[in-house]
């Protein structure tokens, strides 16, 4: 007699609970801070993570989220009017008294707003991307009892301007901040608890050179053999303009067909106005060019020999990313935070800040050295697909995200 085998029990798994997140940002541009959420959010896991956007009524994120799918999204007359308000002038009382009805008016509503939505939706974490949004987020979790996460901010080398946020973060109901460098932990060293350090980065497959198309030397009218220099980002002192058009005019005399660009929106505002005349300086008639708003800067990078990134103070641009997944080679300044991206003399060239004549230097070796462009491009690009992987960041903040929404006291920093 033979014994009937046993069936194994059918294995019944249970899905995983979906973790709800309130992300809020008011940047009404696409500057990098930006930039980087919609990346995120486009990597979430819906599976693990439901997302539910608060942002600037009139902002390019918005515009971006709808267009992509991104449905829930919920925008607030008063957001974009949070920040503080132009100082009025001195000993007017006055102006002094309105702004500061109109910004507590504008917080409020905001604030209950937020707090709503938290209470409705069942909101499990609250993050906030960007300074004002990460004081919303605190205060509108507080209230409602929710955790709360946010990206690190404010002036990581200038420590006295970070005292706001240095404060903010010692309330219980931050949980977590995530820092794109080093540079960016560096202000909220005393709570080392809620620190997580999560490179920002690009997904390699939206920069492969071999399927990004240059479009800029045919909008320039520039033959393929034209030595073609530029930078890409705001049109704004901050990231150093005025050395890079400085640098060309030392160039200009050692190759006489280079040509400059700037990849950007110009401001119009004073410092815009001096950019013209040094784009006039002696040699550079002609060969300077300034493309204005651009809606995707990778098209035009992938047509440039040198990329330059002279800075003044970048927390880690995501200009640097697109352009070592572009396998460009690259000099920029060695600033806190953009001095954690590359490799010196393996992935790119960094030089001091506000030294022209060292960015000067660096960009003409570069011209000078094809062989060196292309292994400084190479290893730049492995690096990306590497270490700089955005779906490494996702991963993390995903992660987090869920950890809180199960247990909103978990110690989550390292």
């Amino acid at each position: 007699m033979h014994a009937t085998a046993r069936r194994p029990a059918p294995v019944v798994t249970t899905p995983e609970p979906v973790a709800r997140v309130l992300i809020l940002c008011n940047s009404p541009d696409n500057g990098g801070g930006a930039n980087l959420l919609f990346r995120v959010t486009q990597h979430l896991d819906p599976r693990r993570v439901q997302a539910t956007l608060f942002l600037h009524r009139d902002g390019w994120q918005a515009a971006q989220q709808r267009a992509h799918g991104h449905a829930d999204v919920v925008v607030d007359p008063d957001f974009g009017e949070m920040d503080p308000v132009p100082r009025p002038r001195r000993g007017n009382l006055g102006a002094v008294a309105r702004a500061a009805v109109v910004t507590t008016r504008n917080w409020g509503r905001a604030i209950a707003h937020v707090t709503r939505l938290i209470t409705e939706r069942r909101i499990d974490v609250v993050a906030g991307f960007g300074g004002t949004p990460a004081t919303l987020a605190t205060a509108a979790a507080t209230i409602a009892g929710r955790p709360v996460v946010w990206s690190a901010q404010r002036c990581y080398d200038d420590l006295r301007a970070a005292i706001p946020m240095q404060a903010l973060c010692l309330l219980p109901a931050v949980r977590c901040i995530f820092a794109v460098s080093r540079a960016a932990a560096a202000p909220y060293g005393h709570v080392p608890g809620k620190v997580l350090l999560a490179y920002n980065g690009i997904d390699p497959r939206e920069v492969d050179p071999a399927r990004v198309r240059g479009t800029l030397r045919t909008r320039l009218g520039l033959a393929e053999d034209v030595p073609l220099v530029g930078m890409a980002g705001r049109v704004i002192h901050l990231k150093g303009v005025d050395l890079f058009l400085k640098a060309a005019a030392r160039i200009a005399g050692q190759h006489p067909e280079a040509h400059f660009v700037v990849i950007g929106r110009r401001e119009g505002d004073a410092f815009d106005a001096t950019l013209d005349g040094l784009a006039a300086a002696p040699g550079l008639a002609g060969r300077v060019h300034f493309t204005g708003w651009v809606e995707d800067m990778r098209p035009a990078m992938r047509d440039l020999d040198v990329l330059a990134i002279p800075s003044r103070r970048d927390a880690a641009p995501l200009v640097a990313y697109e352009g070592m997944g572009l396998a460009r080679a690259i000099v920029a300044t060695r600033c806190p935070g953009l001095d954690e991206q590359l490799d010196e003399g393996r992935t790119g060239l960094y030089v001091p800040r506000e030294d022209v004549a060292a960015l000067a230097a660096g960009i003409g070796r570069l011209l000078g050295d094809a062989a060196l462009r292309r292994r400084l491009g190479a290893a730049a690009r492995a690096d990306v697909i590497a270490r700089f992987d955005i779906r490494h960041m996702v991963g993390l903040v995903e992660e987090t995200i869920v950890r809180l929404g199960r247990d909103p006291g978990a110690r989550l920093g390292r």
